[in-house]
Formats: structure tokens, C-alpha cells, sequence
């Protein structure tokens, strides 16, 4: 798949990245806080997720993003916080979210309040609800920006994600561990959008 993006960043210029990536590819774009992820993936969101009313064109891939801050009914119950995605999806059986929460290890917590999770928990919680919607692109920014959180809790979720059946990009301005396997690694620096053979070249 070929992706052709334009998006702002700290360096106050209009960034281009041209890049092609498979339907399973799991990659990793690096670089300093502010240096323009979050920016890469809202023009990713707006060129290839969302609808057209305008033209009636629909979306041309089924994108979910998890944002470094995820939100949700805070003063809800987990269960309620998924029940409420499927029903934005138009989606009545709630039997997906029953595997999930089995999947992941998160049964138990389907009637605690989103608002007594940490961090870290938040960030399963996103990602459960993410994958109700069976995307074919998970889109994942800045994971470790509560770097005082659950480490070990957010590695997890870093495995669970690449171990998805579709292609992943996450997003990271810290050094996550080295088992993880990407296929591509991304840089966003001064000098543009660029690729490297391995993250030790930016860490």
C-alpha cells in the first residue's frame, strides 16, 4: 500500500512522507516529543480513515487509532466504555467484546471504573476497544509517555498490538525493547522523514 502524506511539525515546515507498507507490516516511526507523530497520524486519519459527505466517498481503509491520551467515560465501567463503541459501530452483538476481555487478560475488569485504571491499564483498555472495530490499520502514538507507569503493562500492550492480523504504526520518542520486531522504522527529524535500518541509529 502506498501512502502519500503531508503534515506540519515543530521544525515549522510542511513535512512529506511517501511510503509504501504492507498489509502486515508492523513499524515503528521515532522522534522527538512535538517532532510531528501526532501530526503524521491525524493526516493519516483525515486522508485515509474518514468519509467524504461532501464528495460521498467512503473511507478508504478501516483505521483505528490510539492516541497517547485515550478517551473515554471515565465515571463508566469498562463494559459500558465497549458496549458504547459497538453501538457507534452499529453493532449488536456484543460477543466480540466478551472474547477480547478473555483475550487479553481484562475479564475482571469489565465492571471496574475507567476513572481507578492507571495509565498503563487505559492504554489495554484502548486497544480492546480499537480491535472491536476489526480495523485493517491500527494507528498507536506515543504509548510510553507515562514512562512512570507500568512498564512491563505497556510492553504488553506493544506485543498484543504486533501480534495483530493487520498492519500496525506506533509511534515512540522513548526506547522500547528490542525484542519487538518491526519491518520498517521511520525517523522524523530536521532533516525530513526518513528511514533507518534499525532504531539504535536514533536512541
Amino acid at each position: 500500500m502506498d501512502f502519500c502524506l503531508d503534515f506540519k511539525t515543530k521544525y515549522n515546515e510542511k513535512m512529506t512522507a511517501s511510503i509504501n507498507l504492507g498489509d502486515l507490516d508492523k513499524v515503528l516511526i521515532v522522534g522527538e516529543a512535538d517532532s510531528g507523530k501526532t501530526a503524521f497520524f491525524e493526516s493519516f486519519c483525515e486522508k485515509y480513515a474518514k468519509k467524504s459527505v461532501k464528495t460521498n466517498n467512503k473511507a478508504k481503509f478501516k483505521v483505528s487509532f490510539l492516541p497517547s491520551e485515550p478517551v473515554f467515560f471515565d465515571k463508566k465501567s469498562v463494559l459500558f466504555n465497549l458496549q458504547y463503541a459497538l453501538k457507534i459501530l452499529k453493532i449488536k452483538d456484543e460477543k466480540i467484546i466478551y472474547e477480547l476481555l478473555s483475550r487479553f487478560n481484562f475479564f475482571d475488569y469489565k465492571l471496574k471504573l475507567v476513572k481507578d485504571l492507571t495509565y498503563a491499564e487505559k492504554q489495554k483498555l484502548a486497544l480492546i476497544r480499537a480491535l472491536v472495530k476489526e480495523p485493517k490499520i491500527i494507528l498507536i502514538d506515543d504509548l510510553f509517555t507515562n514512562v512512570s507507569d507500568d512498564l512491563d503493562l505497556l510492553c504488553e500492550v506493544v506485543d498484543l498490538a504486533l501480534k495483530q492480523n493487520c498492519l500496525v504504526v506506533i509511534a515512540t520518542r522513548e526506547k522500547i525493547s528490542p525484542n519487538f520486531r518491526f519491518d520498517k522504522i521511520f525517523k522524523i527529524s530536521e532533516q525530513g522523514f526518513t528511514e533507518l535500518s534499525s532504531y539504535k541509529n536514533y536512541f
